[in-house]
């Protein structure tokens, strides 16, 4: 998970692309260059009118009050403990504390691509 210890500072939420299966961030940086964010399998997804607002942290969490719903609705559903058992939540945050993504995902299905240069 190292690879989300990412410099966003001056950066913002750019786009999603949301699908069944995987789920892309763009995060446009004010250096003009982009970054992707790339989380295949994810279990949960909260958006909270995030596009275009800057990012002040992103947070990896291994207890939180989502995460602990999400594996215990798992449970309950008889699913294998491994499919949950490494479960994190990421929460990106804006400025003011003001929540603008909370992801449930393993870590292990998080990918970060190489920063590109956009063209101006």
């Amino acid at each position: 998970m190292e690879a989300l210890n990412l410099q966003l500072d001056e950066a913002c939420i750019s786009s999603l692309h949301i699908s069944q299966e995987q789920l892309e961030i763009v995060i446009q940086r004010w250096d003009q260059t982009r970054m992707s964010i790339m989380i295949a399998h994810y279990t949960r997804l909260y958006e909270y009118n995030s596009l275009g607002r800057e990012i002040n942290t992103v947070n990896v969490l291994r207890e939180s009050e989502l995460l602990e719903i999400e594996k215990r609705e798992l449970k309950e559903m008889d699913h294998d403990p491994e499919e949950y058992v490494n479960l994190v939540h990421l929460q990106f945050i804006g400025f003011s504390e003001l929540p603008l993504l909370d992801i449930i995902v393993d870590p292990s299905r998080v990918k970060v691509d190489q920063i590109m240069q956009t063209r101006i």
